[in-house]
């Protein structure tokens, strides 16, 4: 599956500063949320909105392991047209 996402914030810059900056550990867990989905599970509108409030709580837990506070309000598109099998 290939996943295109993105994330918003009514908080200031440093909420975006502070993904950029742990990129890679919120990209791992992110795979780690990935991996209890199956590609039938990501479909229709109702599944792809639970998909982003998990995709959410999982930014937000490694941003609050690492910073302190997450500040991630939304996840968008989690499926949408981007999610396909490669």
């Amino acid at each position: 599956m290939q996943l295109g996402i993105g994330i918003s914030t009514q908080y200031d810059e440093e909420i975006l500063r502070n993904v950029e900056n742990h990129l890679p550990a919120i990209r791992a867990a992110i795979l780690v949320t990935l991996s209890d989905y199956g590609e039938d599970d990501v479909v229709g509108r109702e599944a792809r909105r639970a998909l982003a409030e998990d995709l959410k709580t999982s930014i937000n837990a490694e941003l609050e392991r690492l910073e302190g506070f997450g500040g991630v309000e939304g996840v968008h598109d989690p499926g949408g047209d981007r999610l396909r099998r490669q």
